[in-house]
């Protein structure tokens, strides 16, 4: 049952990474992984095993979630985008009460809200980067190598930290739908520079990340507020709602999303306790 659980929490993860205004980071957060995952990620780097088996597990998951889903989400943004984004909408909010959980010193001066509003600044802001159109060749020249490697890079601290989006992402590259479509198809002449950016940046970040983490959590947790709250306004950007009866769906929705997210936190909670015992 443990094994199930674990692939289930690696397919939502690889699921938040296709959508524009999620982040598999803020996904992880909600499934209480985050900081262990990192840790793990860090170890691993450092030719350290920690829970080697258990995140192999996941990431076959995260695997399984990518490569199965990326054509049904696809299909559902393109002809339910307004429903899709609101269910996913109601698993953000999830996230920021479990954030919330986190940070035990709370606002309690001007000073206080200024980790929150860092956090804030940096995710609304990359909503308005201006969106670039990287020509690919079907058949990749040197130049496109180099792009996608560099593209990649940015891509992998999205990646990682919480609000962040690799979709959106993508789409300021131009390059979410042909990336879909490159999964989809497993066009891996494609996705073999993109990855190979996004383990250079792993290298490069991971190790930062875990330290911050395990040396100011406090802080960096009021950051990752900021940076998941940014996020809302992403998802909400998305949601092109014209009408009040749309708009009440769309909030029916998000909360079916949140319940949905929760329940199954819980239950994946009770069931790991379980088979420990």
């Amino acid at each position: 049952m443990t094994f199930a659980i674990t692939i289930a929490k690696g397919v939502l993860i690889g699921v938040s990474f296709l959508i524009p205004g999620l982040s598999g980071g803020t996904m992880m957060l909600i499934l209480n992984v985050f900081d262990d995952a990192v840790h793990a990620l860090n170890e691993l780097l450092h030719f350290r095993a920690y829970r080697l088996q258990y995140y192999l597990v996941m990431t076959c998951g995260i695997g399984l979630g990518i490569l199965a889903f990326a054509g049904v989400i696809d299909y559902l943004l393109i002809n339910f985008n307004t429903l899709t984004m609101s269910f996913f909408l109601g698993v953000i909010l999830s996230g920021l009460i479990e954030i919330d959980k986190q940070i035990t010193n709370k606002v309690k001066s001007i000073k206080s809200i200024i980790p929150y509003l860092i956090g804030v600044l940096l995710t609304a802001g990359v909503y308005f980067l201006p969106s670039l159109t990287i020509q690919v060749e079907a058949n990749l020249s040197l130049q496109n190598w180099i792009q996608l490697i560099i593209i990649g890079i940015p891509i992998s601290v999205a990646l990682i930290l919480p609000g962040l989006s690799t979709s959106y992402l993508l789409l300021v590259f131009g390059l979410y739908e042909r990336t879909l479509r490159a999964i989809s198809a497993f066009d891996f002449m494609f996705l073999l520079p993109l990855i190979i950016g996004i383990l250079i940046g792993v290298v490069l970040f991971t190790t930062l990340i875990d330290s911050a983490l395990q040396n100011y959590p406090n802080l960096i947790y009021k950051i990752i507020y900021g940076l998941v709250l940014g996020s809302v306004y992403g998802i909400v950007k998305e949601l092109g709602i014209q009408s009040l009866p749309e708009g009440l769906v769309a909030i029916g929705v998000a909360i079916i999303g949140f319940v949905c997210v929760t329940r199954f936190k819980k239950t994946a909670l009770k069931l790991e306790e379980t088979s420990e015992m």
